[in-house]
């Protein structure tokens, strides 16, 4: 799990699976969890990227607080390891 920062708050993102076979045609899924006080219906799908590439939007579905959303495994392909790897 990937946790990011906006200020004091936490934003907890899950991918899964968590290991990727980027020579895999498939999607992979990241789960987007926002802290307490904040809505995923606010969020706006146009702006959530995975190494700048978009989500598909259409796929997207919310689960509670929890966004989730799906992305192209071929679109990482390019990204050097030290980028995907933290």
């Amino acid at each position: 799990m990937s946790e990011t920062y906006s200020g004091n708050k936490k934003t907890q993102i899950r991918i899964k699976p968590e290991t990727l076979n980027l020579a895999s045609k498939g999607k992979f899924t990241a789960s987007i969890r926002l802290p307490e006080g904040y809505d995923v219906d606010e969020i706006n799908l146009s702006t959530v990227m995975c190494e700048g590439n978009p989500c598909y939007q259409r796929e997207s579905q919310k689960i509670g607080n929890v966004l989730e959303v799906k992305f192209n495994r071929q679109d990482l392909v390019n990204v050097p390891l030290e980028t995907l790897s933290g």
